[in-house]
């Protein structure tokens, strides 16, 4: 995976990197849309938001996605809670890869 505009991981052969964006980064209190290459065409993906301390705040997918997936965010807990400003980390897998990439919010 990459995260376009953040740190990338680069995988070891014959793993291809593949494109993860989200936008906007950073974030006003709006929602967050994250649009997914994966390494399959069909492959089950899990995206996790994490806070500083690596917690998981919320899962946003765990099943089976398409190529060219989009996910939205609102910046909620998983109680439905507005998170408070601050840095997230917005973790994604699928296929045997994974990669994380920092999201900041502000207010």
């Amino acid at each position: 995976f990459r995260f376009e505009g953040a740190v990338s991981v680069d995988l070891p052969p014959p793993a291809r990197a593949r494109a993860i964006a989200i936008a906007p980064n950073p974030a006003l209190a709006g929602p967050v849309t994250l649009r997914f290459t994966l390494p399959a065409a069909s492959a089950v993906l899990r995206v996790t938001a994490h806070d500083l301390a690596g917690r998981i705040v919320r899962t946003l997918h765990d099943g089976a996605a398409e190529d060219g997936a989009t996910l939205s965010w609102d910046g909620r807990d998983t109680d439905g809670r507005a998170l408070p400003a601050g840095v997230y980390f917005v973790r994604a897998a699928a296929a045997g890869q994974s990669a994380t990439c920092r999201l900041v919010r502000v207010r």
